[in-house]
């Protein structure tokens, strides 16, 4: 896309409007009716009319450009490169590689988005998805607790927070139990007397 905005002046519903941040022809879908009058006005014929996805949700290769990867990226930011990353991630055999361009079939698509996340230009784009959950971040090793009760004299228990990093000898308790149960036996002892 050269950004020229040829697209935006062919439509007469004002369906299309430059996106300012990648200067590519966004379209408003509830206003398309699908005349093609863009499609026509394109200098480069790389817009195409394309079905909608299941449910209004689809996944679609921003680009047509056929260039090699370094030509495509010099002309356009978010050009696929053909790199195949996408094609890797798929597991529903639903993307084809032709010409240094991806192409990915509605009818196979599971709507995964591991595609969109695997894309080194963001040429690959979800629309009407709901926002993605952020993913929960791992903790440090330093972090981690584990809550250990330890039977101790009789009947008590008692609880000890331990870091990953701190080692708990059991023998020394079962000793240090012993002895606190033989100290109390030898107390109960002398009472007696």
């Amino acid at each position: 896309c050269l950004g020229l905005a040829d697209c935006v002046r062919a439509c007469d519903f004002d369906a299309l409007r430059m996106d300012e941040k990648t200067g590519l022809p966004v379209v408003d879908e509830d206003k398309c009716t699908a005349c093609g009058a863009c499609v026509e006005a394109c200098p480069r014929d790389i817009i195409e009319l394309r079905v909608l996805g299941k449910k209004d949700r689809k996944i679609f290769v921003s680009c047509i450009n056929q260039d090699p990867a370094g030509p495509a990226k010099k002309a356009c930011s978010v050009a696929c490169i053909g790199c195949g990353l996408c094609y890797d991630a798929c597991k529903f055999d639903a993307i084809t590689m032709l010409d240094n361009l991806a192409y990915i079939d509605d009818k196979k698509c599971a709507l995964c988005r591991a595609c969109v996340e695997v894309c080194p230009t963001n040429a690959i784009w979800e629309v009407n998805f709901p926002p993605r959950k952020p993913k929960p971040t791992k903790k440090k090793s330093s972090e981690k607790k584990e809550n250990i009760k330890t039977k101790v004299s009789g009947n008590e228990n008692q609880s000890s927070t331990l870091n990953e990093n701190k080692i708990i000898d059991i023998s020394e308790l079962q000793k240090e139990n012993k002895k606190t149960n033989n100290e109390g036996e030898s107390t109960n002892k002398e009472n007696k007397n």
